[in-house]
């Protein structure tokens, strides 16, 4: 990856959760910028090719949701009417309201680089405090917003709460208490929210959209089995 004149190279540093968009006729790539971990940001890159080069063009994107918070795991999504949107994870979050994690959603700028500092409210009650892997999409009308409990490359996994809009921005509705991929054998109540672990052993990272053979569309759902590798390497982590 090339820096752009106006920013410094990240030679040496850590780069994850690469997630491209097309905006006009060029890429824009978002990535966590862990380094160090409690100073995590967004950078955004641009490129004429999904595989590269890559030129970046903000190495701290800045957010509603202020640092010294943690700001982690993240999604982004392109809106019917071509606006971007990202919905993302703070932990150590500034101000109200008081919980482990703040997750919102947030506009970005027309040319998808950077933030329009536009955002929902943070999602509150049982069902959004220490949560992270988000994910964000429209069906049929809907706007859905998925995450679950906090689970820091954990074997078990999660389950995943689901709230609705039917516009990015708000206001959010939550549909239950870890609707999808529950194991019931541990918890589905408010209360111990945070122990349950998910059916296939796997934390979100992605729903998209298909066509299959017979013309209709459907969402697939996909997760991160950690711990799964039988070498133990993180990257052979199965899915």
């Amino acid at each position: 990856m090339s820096p752009a004149p106006s920013t410094t190279a990240t030679t040496g540093r850590c780069l994850s959760s690469h997630k491209p968009l097309l905006s006009a006729s060029r890429w824009v790539n978002y990535m966590q910028y862990p380094t160090p971990y409690a100073q995590g940001f967004y950078l955004s890159a641009t490129s004429k090719s999904p595989t590269g080069p890559w030129t970046i063009v903000n190495r701290n994107i800045t957010m509603t949701q202020k640092q010294p918070a943690i700001l982690c795991d993240f999604d982004l999504f392109v809106d019917d009417d071509g606006a971007a949107y990202i919905i993302y994870t703070v932990w150590r979050p500034q101000g109200l309201p008081h919980q482990a994690t703040h997750m919102s959603v947030e506009q970005l700028a027309p040319d998808f680089t950077s933030s329009a500092l536009k955002a929902s409210a943070v999602f509150t009650g049982p069902a959004a405090s220490g949560d992270e892997a988000p994910v964000i999409f429209r069906r049929k009308g809907t706007i859905y917003a998925m995450f679950g409990h906090g689970c820091c490359f954990c074997a078990t996994g999660s389950g995943v709460n689901v709230f609705t809009a039917t516009h990015p921005l708000g206001p959010w509705n939550s549909l239950d208490f870890y609707d999808i991929g529950c194991d019931n054998s541990t918890g589905h109540s408010g209360a111990t929210i945070g122990n349950c672990a998910s059916v296939v052993h796997a934390q979100q990272n992605c729903v998209f959209e298909v066509q299959t053979s017979n013309g209709t569309t459907q969402m697939i759902w996909t997760g991160d089995r950690w711990m799964s590798a039988p070498d133990h390497k993180k990257s052979h982590d199965f899915q």
